[in-house]
């Protein structure tokens, strides 16, 4: 005989596994019209179309009781279309629905990364070290001469650098004219 277990229908219909067992519960009572399938001393579901249809309208009744408390519905104002493209829209609903986080892209978007920029000249100016101080001396001790050589010729990528701790490193860029701080 076919049956259910309890956690393949809390999943298949998005209910918990409480509820199923409350309706397993109710069904030995009389209360609900499910076909129940014993093993040993546990009770299933038995897997038929009366039984899923019943299960259905079970859910479809629940959902209206559903505790709120637990999640929220946010709609987007008309600035979060105005400012991202249909393109982004569809990418930032598929991440929150699959990850339950905005993909890090969209996160510069209006002043964020005014913000970000914000966050790394604070991080720059902090005598304490952190992961950017740390980055900065691991470049000074590892990186080879040809590598900063091949950096110094693509200058315009530097152009726009905030200024950061003096480093060996940084002293060597700004000697050479590379970092206009």
């Amino acid at each position: 005989m076919k049956y259910f277990k309890n956690t393949e229908l809390a999943k298949l219909y998005n209910v918990s596994e409480k509820s199923v067992r409350n309706w397993i519960s109710a069904a030995k009572q009389g209360k609900l019209d499910l076909e129940l399938y014993e093993d040993e001393e546990r009770q299933y579901i038995i897997s038929s179309s009366h039984n899923k249809q019943l299960i259905q309208t079970l859910v479809e009744r629940g959902q209206k009781y559903k505790n709120s408390r637990g999640h929220k519905v946010i709609t987007p104002g008309e600035n979060f279309y105005r400012l991202y493209s249909p393109k982004a829209v569809y990418d930032i609903v598929s991440s929150l629905d699959i990850y339950r986080e905005i993909p890090v892209q969209y996160s510069y978007f209006d002043g964020g990364a005014q913000i970000w920029d914000a966050y790394v000249t604070k991080m720059a100016a902090d005598p304490a070290p952190n992961i950017l101080s740390n980055n900065i001396e691991l470049l000074d001790l590892n990186m080879p001469t040809s590598i900063v050589f091949s950096v110094i010729q693509r200058r315009s990528m530097w152009s726009t650098l905030a200024p950061v701790t003096v480093t060996p490193f940084v002293r060597f860029l700004k000697n050479c004219g590379t970092l206009g701080v």
